[in-house]
């Protein structure tokens, strides 16, 4: 029935031509149920339901059907679309006898419908009703053909021009609409693209296959060639990077190779130093600010700082070894004078008072 065109596939789908996939305009995809629920009873006696849909041969048929048995397929049409209106969003139109044929399948399935959904439906009429005078074309943008069509027929010689004119482009809107919808795809809200548009305006959809089949093997081949050289560039492009990451590591290589215990000591001592000063700083406020930075000039000032911090656990040790050695050098040498002087030096008992001049006793022979 050809009803390809009327279906949400047709429309989602990007028309490729030897295997060039291109981004598509998908202003015109969905149309609104509201308006084919109104054309379907209003309009639905002249077919204007099924040119909304999209649907030019089945809009010639339900037109001469209608006309010829009394608008049985008008009454068939409104009891789909009000009484079955959850399948005909899904699944499209049927036909009386016939059965489902997914006339406008998919499209009716959104609520807001896009912004170019009038322009089938306005391109339709204008062709049915002013082709003649070339209105299809400057409806469509094409100006200078529309004014050649109108010249034609206005002048009483180019009249039979503008008739086959007219004729050709009737021909292809009802025998291959798919044509018509990519040499207007602008229009139409189905662009595929500059190349392929331009292509497919001069090329009827039923030769696209041939040219597919005779030409498609050389594209492959083209766009064989194509990803080979796109992976080669972007492995050239990655040279560097691996070079510069080798560079690095032979560099992080030295510098560990340079490491030596005594550097590793200082470079920790460093290390605690700061952290003890940022520490001191959080917790000790102005008076440990100020340590730790006598402490922070004491550690970075010099060899005079880091040799004195260096003696002070020496200079305690010393002390105490001090004090200790002339503590018994001193009790060694009282306890020595009280043998050889014979003194008194037991402690006083509790109570008694020692007299100042205590007569020293004898020693007995």
């Amino acid at each position: 029935m050809g009803t390809t065109v009327s279906n949400l596939k047709f429309w989602e789908d990007i028309p490729s031509l030897f295997d060039r996939k291109e981004e598509g305009n998908t202003d015109s995809v969905y149309l609104s149920y509201n308006v084919f629920l109104g054309l379907t009873i209003l309009g639905g006696y002249f077919a204007l339901d099924h040119l909304y849909l999209r649907s030019p041969v089945t809009f010639l048929a339900k037109f001469i059907v209608n006309i010829l048995c009394f608008g049985v397929w008008y009454w068939y049409d409104v009891l789909q679309a009000v009484w079955n209106s959850d399948v005909v969003k899904l699944y499209g139109l049927s036909v009386p006898a016939l059965g489902p044929k997914g006339i406008g399948a998919g499209v009716l399935a959104k609520e807001k419908p896009s912004k170019m959904h009038w322009n089938f439906l306005i391109y339709s009429l204008c062709l049915l009703g002013g082709g003649m005078f070339g209105l299809d074309s400057f409806i469509v943008g094409d100006n200078r053909s529309g004014l050649i069509r109108l010249l034609c027929l206005i002048s009483i010689i180019g009249a039979p021009i503008a008739m086959a004119w007219w004729a050709y482009n009737l021909f292809w809107f009802f025998t291959d609409t798919e044509y018509t919808i990519n040499s207007n795809s602008d229009f139409f809200g189905r662009t595929a693209g500059s190349f392929t548009s331009r292509l497919l305006s001069f090329i009827p959809s039923f030769l696209v296959p041939i040219i597919e089949s005779v030409l498609g093997p050389i594209t492959a081949s083209i766009n064989t060639v194509n990803s080979t050289v796109k992976l080669a560039t972007t492995a050239a492009e990655q040279i560097p990077k691996a070079v510069t990451v080798v560079k690095g590591l032979i560099d992080a290589g030295s510098k560990i190779g340079g490491i030596t215990p005594l550097s590793s000591l200082a470079t920790v001592e460093a290390l605690q130093t700061t952290s003890n000063v940022e520490r001191a700083k959080q917790a000790g406020g102005y008076v440990m600010e100020l340590g730790s930075a006598a402490l922070t000039s004491a550690s970075l000032g010099g060899s005079d700082a880091s040799d004195s911090l260096n003696a002070l656990p020496y200079t305690l040790l010393g002390t105490v070894v001090l004090i200790s050695v002339a503590g018994f050098v001193v009790t060694y040498y009282r306890a020595k004078k009280n043998v050889t002087t014979e003194y008194d030096d037991s402690p006083p008992e509790p109570g008694v008072l020692r007299k100042p001049h205590q007569e020293k006793p004898k020693r007995a022979t």
